[in-house]
C-alpha cells in the first residue's frame, strides 16, 4: 500500500465488505477477490517499490533554488534592519540636541528661536505620515529599508485606530484567506502527482477535511472584502 494510514484502513469492516484476517503491512496489496464469479486467481509479486526510495530531499535541486532565496532575503532583512537602527539612533541623537537647543533658547535671539522651532515642527511633520523615527533617504536607500524588520514590524503589529477610518480587520481576513487557497490548491496538487490514490479516500474520511472540501468559501471571502469598502463610502 505504500502507508500505514492505508493499511489500517483495510481493516474497517464499516467500509468494506471484506476485511484481511491478518494486520496489513506495508508489503500486502488490497484486491479484489475473484472467486465469487467462480474464477481461479493468483497473485505474484513482482516488484517492490523501496520506501522511501531513493529520492533525497536535501538534493532536490528545487529546494536548493527556494533555499537559496529565502537566504537571501533573510539577509536582506537583516542588513536592512541594522541600516535602520543605525538611522533611528541618529535621528533621536539629533532629536535630543534639538531638545537642548530649544530649552536654552532663551540665550539666543528670537529670530535664530524661530527658526530653531520651525526646523523641528518640519522635521516632524515630514515624518508624522509614516511615524518614522529616522530621516528620510534617497530612493536606493528606501528600497533597501522597505525590508526592515523594525519598520515593518511595527507596521503590521500596531494596535493604534487608524486615522483614515479604515477597516483594518479584512486585512487579517485577506491574510487567512490567502493561506486557506494556498494549503487547498497544496492538496489539490498533491492528490495529482501522488502514487497512492487510495489515501484521498482515507483522508476524505476524517473531520478535518471539511476545510478543504468546502474550500469555496475562501474565495467568497475575497468578493466580501472587495465589496465592504464600497458600502462604507456610500454610508
Amino acid at each position: 500500500m505504500g502507508s500505514i494510514n492505508a493499511c489500517k484502513d483495510l481493516q474497517l469492516k464499516k467500509y468494506y465488505e471484506q476485511t484481511p484476517p491478518f494486520a496489513a503491512s506495508f508489503f500486502t496489496a488490497a484486491m479484489t477477490s475473484a472467486a465469487a464469479a467462480g474464477i481461479k486467481a493468483s497473485a505474484n509479486t513482482l516488484y517492490v517499490r523501496p520506501v522511501p526510495g531513493p529520492y533525497n530531499v536535501l538534493k532536490d535541486f528545487k529546494l536548493h533554488i527556494v533555499g537559496s532565496v529565502a537566504l537571501f532575503v533573510a539577509i536582506w532583512m537583516l542588513i536592512a534592519s541594522f541600516y535602520e537602527a543605525q538611522l533611528e539612533r541618529q535621528y533621536l541623537a539629533k532629536q535630543t540636541e534639538d531638545l537642548e537647543i530649544a530649552n536654552n533658547n532663551h540665550k539666543m535671539p528670537a529670530s535664530k528661536e524661530n527658526a530653531s522651532t520651525k526646523t523641528i515642527e518640519s522635521s516632524d511633520d515630514e515624518n508624522k505620515d509614516k511615524d518614522l523615527r529616522r530621516d528620510r533617504c534617497g530612493i536606493l536607500a528606501e528600497v533597501l529599508l522597505s525590508f526592515s524588520v523594525l519598520s515593518n514590524g511595527r507596521a503590521i503589529l500596531s494596535t493604534q485606530r487608524p486615522s483614515d477610518g479604515a477597516l483594518t480587520c479584512l486585512h487579517g481576513m485577506r491574510f487567512l484567506s490567502v493561506l486557506w487557497v494556498i494549503m487547498v490548491h497544496t492538496y489539490l496538487t498533491v492528490w495529482y502527482i501522488a502514487d497512492n490514490k487510495t489515501m484521498r479516500e482515507v483522508t476524505e474520511r476524517n473531520f478535518l477535511y471539511q476545510s478543504v472540501g468546502n474550500a469555496s468559501y475562501c474565495v467568497d471571502t475575497f468578493f466580501f472584502i472587495s465589496n465592504s469598502p464600497i458600502s462604507t463610502k456610500r454610508r
